[in-house]
C-alpha cells in the first residue's frame, strides 16, 4: 500500500511539471514567433506587391498590405512565351530527375 501511494505521487509530481508554463517555455515560444514572421513576411511581401497597383508599388507605398488591386504583372507573365517555355523546361526536368533517381534506386 505504502508503495503504490509512493507511485502516485511520482506521477503527479511528473504531471504538474509538464503542466507548468516556465520563462523557457515563454521564451521558445517568443523566438519561434520571431522567426516565423521574419521566414513568412519575405514571402507575403512579394505576394502584397504582385497585387498592388503598379504605380503605388513602384513609388514605394506598399509596406504590409497591397495597395489597391491589380493582376496585370500575372497577365504579362501568362502571356510572355519565355516564361512557358521555361516552365515546362522545368517541368521536363523535374520528370527526367524522378526517373533517375528511382532507376538509381532500384539498382
Amino acid at each position: 500500500m505504502k508503495q503504490n501511494s509512493m507511485v502516485a505521487e511520482r506521477g503527479r509530481a511528473g504531471k504538474s511539471r509538464l503542466d507548468r508554463w516556465t520563462g523557457f517555455d515563454t521564451a521558445v515560444t517568443a523566438i519561434s514567433v520571431v522567426v516565423c514572421f521574419i521566414t513568412i513576411y519575405p514571402m507575403w511581401y512579394v505576394i502584397s506587391m504582385s497585387v498592388s497597383d503598379p504605380i503605388a508599388a513602384a513609388s514605394g507605398a506598399v509596406a504590409f498590405w497591397p495597395v489597391g488591386f491589380s493582376v496585370e504583372s500575372y497577365r504579362i507573365v501568362a502571356l510572355d512565351r519565355e516564361f512557358w517555355q521555361a516552365f515546362l523546361n522545368s517541368v521536363i526536368y523535374v520528370a527526367a530527375g524522378c526517373v533517375l533517381m528511382l532507376f538509381n534506386t532500384i539498382l
